[in-house]
Formats: C-alpha cells, sequence, structure tokens
C-alpha cells in the first residue's frame, strides 16, 4: 500500500490551461406559481355628459270620455190660474142592450143606440127594432137538420109516423131536440107548424145551411142537407110534397127534392111515384 505524498511534496507549478467551452443552456426551468392578484385601480374620472335624445313620435289620442250624468229635476212650478168653465156639451145619445129569450136555451142580445134610427123614439129609454146596431146569441141558438139514414116508404103513416121516425132517429144519434119531417099533407105543413125562433139551421158537422126559416122556406140553402143524423153522407130523394094520400098509400105520386142540392130542387125537384122504396125524410129541430 502506497503513503499519500504531503501537499508539500505535491507542490508542483503548473501554468493556467485555455478556458473551457460553453457549456449547453439548461433546461427552462418549470413556470412559477402565478403571484396573487393586483388591488383594485383607483376609478376613473366621470366623462362628459352624452347629447340630448331627439323628440319621441306623438302618442295616440284618448278616446272620449262618458256622457255625464242626467242633471236632477228642477223645481215644480207654481200652479197656473185655472181656466173658465166650458160651455155646457148637449146630451148624448144613450147606449142600450136588449136581452130576448129566443127558447128556453137560447138568449138573443141586442145593443144599439137610443136615437130613433128606423122610426124609432129618441132617448126614449126603449132600444127599438130600428135602433139595433148589433145582434148576438147566447146559449143552444142554432137548430139541427139532417136527412133520415133510413128509407121511408110512401105509406110511412103520414105525419105522426114521419115525425117518430125522425125522433127515433135523433135519439139514437144522441142529438136532443124535438124534430118535425119537412113534409106536406092536409092537417100539417112546415109554414104552418115549424117554430119561427129565428135561428140558423145548421147539419150535425155544424156547418150552416140555412140562416132562419123564412130562408129556408123561400130560397135555396147555404150548403146541402146531405149528412144523416149521425153524420155520414146522405144523397138521393127525399119526400117533401102533399100527396100519396097524406103518407098513407103507396098509390098516386108527390114531389121530392135531391139532398146533394142547395137551390129549390133541395125541396121539390121533380114528381115520384109513391110506391118507391128508397126515399127518404128532412128533419128538422124545433
Amino acid at each position: 500500500m502506497h503513503s499519500r505524498p504531503s501537499l508539500a511534496e505535491a507542490a508542483i507549478t503548473v501554468a493556467p490551461g485555455a478556458s473551457g467551452a460553453d457549456g449547453k443552456d439548461g433546461t427552462n426551468g418549470v413556470d412559477g406559481v402565478d403571484g396573487d392578484n393586483g388591488d383594485n385601480g383607483n376609478d376613473g374620472n366621470d366623462g362628459n355628459d352624452g347629447n340630448d335624445g331627439g323628440h319621441g313620435t306623438s302618442g295616440v289620442n284618448g278616446g272620449a270620455g262618458g256622457a255625464g250624468g242626467a242633471g236632477g229635476a228642477g223645481p215644480v212650478g207654481a200652479d197656473g190660474v185655472d181656466g173658465k168653465d166650458g160651455t155646457n156639451g148637449s146630451n148624448g145619445t144613450s147606449s142600450l142592450t136588449s136581452l130576448t129569450q129566443v127558447t128556453p136555451e137560447c138568449t138573443r142580445i141586442s145593443t144599439g143606440l137610443d136615437n130613433g134610427d128606423g122610426n124609432g123614439i129618441a132617448n126614449n129609454g126603449v132600444l127599438e127594432s130600428g135602433e139595433v146596431d148589433d145582434t148576438s146569441n147566447a146559449g143552444d141558438c142554432t137548430r139541427i137538420a139532417f136527412a133520415t139514414s133510413t128509407f121511408v116508404p110512401g105509406d110511412v103513416g103520414g105525419e105522426a109516423e114521419a115525425t117518430s121516425t125522425c125522433n127515433r132517429l135523433a135519439a139514437a144519434a144522441r142529438l136532443s131536440g124535438f124534430y118535425l119531417p119537412f113534409i106536406t099533407t092536409a092537417t100539417f105543413s112546415p109554414s104552418a107548424d115549424f117554430s119561427k125562433t129565428g135561428l140558423p139551421y145548421v147539419r150535425v158537422d155544424g156547418v150552416q145551411v140555412a140562416a132562419d126559416f123564412a130562408t129556408l122556406a123561400t130560397g135555396g140553402l147555404d150548403a146541402a142537407i146531405n149528412l144523416d143524423e149521425k153524420g155520414d153522407a146522405r144523397l138521393g130523394e127525399i119526400w117533401t110534397g102533399n100527396g100519396c094520400s097524406n103518407y098513407t098509400s103507396t098509390a098516386g105520386t108527390t114531389r121530392v127534392g135531391l139532398s146533394s142540392d142547395t137551390t129549390l130542387s133541395w125541396r121539390s125537384r121533380y114528381t115520384q111515384f109513391c110506391n118507391r122504396n128508397n126515399v127518404g125524410l128532412y128533419c128538422f129541430e124545433q
């Protein structure tokens, strides 16, 4: 083993060598940590005022205001001075009503002015016929007429049996009232024996056939008597004349009418033999 020489023994004069080449740049160090944010700067000075803006567009006109409330009523004026009394008017004409009991079931009501019309006496308190302006009826104020639903022979048995036939058929059909046949014999005729009430005659359906007996006896009809007591159609010949030995015989002839007619032919169309068995009767309520 060798011993280390001492520093004295090692001291040798050495001339300095040439400088060495620069070493390569070292690798960039890692970025340091960001420092803390600095304090806020002082506020800047206020800016100058901006220029005035342009005028805005005009607004839409507002709607009309509501109507004002009505004003309160003014004070009541003072009463005027009473005028002078007028001249008395002339006496007026009285209006009168008259009641006539035509039948137990019918009352005729007549009204008019007590003014002396029609040769009456004015203001006498009585409604005379010429003063009547309007007439109406109250109650059962019509009389039914029908053609029989059954045929009646020429020798039916006279006016009495013809009357019985009319009322028997009316009762079976639930028609009220008393009925007479429109035939003529030596002892019976419509002109002499019918009730002259002045009431209108109607069929069982309510249709008027004559305004009253006067129209029935002398003129045509408003409508044909072409329905029987039940309201069924009845067209054909009807005994009406004065013959057949007062309707007790099938010998001879007599006048007949036609139930389909409204002229005078309804009661006198032509002459027929009394032995016919397809002829009926007209029956009229009294």
